[in-house]
């Protein structure tokens, strides 16, 4: 632990200021000196984050349906498979701790 603590002051110092957590926002947020460190620039930003991320989820849930139940030709497989992969490529977006469906408590920290 006394090695962690005196290696502080020589490590990368983190940014006082970081843009909102929402992909489609480019405002800035302040690192506050004290209590929760915010996110989001203001809560329409993480409204629209957690609207965002769960439509995102939701057709996930269908294109994943829709693979496993089979059938289709070739390029109707082909065509679902594509779009499940651009949906997760949109959901890298859009992270959250594991275990938690929304960003209320402010908890977004790592891929889910």
């Amino acid at each position: 632990m006394a090695l962690v603590a005196e290696a502080i002051p020589r490590a990368l110092a983190a940014p006082a200021r970081q843009r909102c957590m929402n992909p489609n926002c480019q405002r800035m947020v302040e690192r506050l000196a004290a209590g929760r460190l915010p996110f989001f620039c203001g809560r329409p930003c993480r409204e629209a984050f957690d609207y965002e991320r769960a439509g995102l989820l939701a057709d996930v849930a269908v294109l994943e349906a829709a693979l496993s139940a089979g059938g289709g030709t070739y390029a109707q497989r082909r065509a679902v498979t594509v779009e499940l992969s651009t949906r997760r490529w949109c959901l890298h977006r859009y992270m959250v701790a594991a275990g938690h469906g929304h960003t209320e408590r402010g908890d977004v920290t790592g891929a889910e």
